[in-house]
């Protein structure tokens, strides 16, 4: 149970514990680093294989990976790449709009129209 566990390689810099990394749609803090042996070490460079565990997920195979300086920073750039971000935005726009709707609609007169719903099974009729 060491959670995701990403293997990479250090192009440029010095990758160190305890940075948060941003790969994708797939972002953390390196909890811990394992060189080739298996062995924990605090800090790669250049051309350093390494395994990093703490990342959210398994990043994609050929994934770029860089350090940023804000956790919060990098969620939201994994988030808006996930496409949620405009997903929660959307989904309060919508909901706000919604509410007006409905707050027209017992405004004005509202008729009522009986129907009969024929379906097969109930999952049909519910939507």
């Amino acid at each position: 149970g060491r959670g995701p566990v990403a293997t990479m390689l250090v192009l440029s810099g010095t990758l160190r514990q305890g940075d948060i990394l941003l790969a994708g749609q797939v972002f953390g803090r390196v909890r811990a680093m394992l060189d080739e042996n298996g062995k924990v070490i605090k800090e790669a460079g250049p051309s350093i294989p390494v395994e990093i565990l703490g990342l959210s997920d398994v990043p994609a195979a050929g994934q770029e990976a860089v350090v940023l300086a804000d956790e919060r920073k990098a969620r939201e750039i994994a988030l808006f790449r996930q496409g949620k971000y405009r997903d929660v935005k959307l989904a309060t726009k919508q909901a706000a709009s919604l509410e007006s709707i409905l707050e027209q609609m017992t405004e004005a007169e509202a008729k009522v129209l009986p129907l009969i719903i024929k379906a097969d099974v109930q999952g049909s009729q519910e939507a």
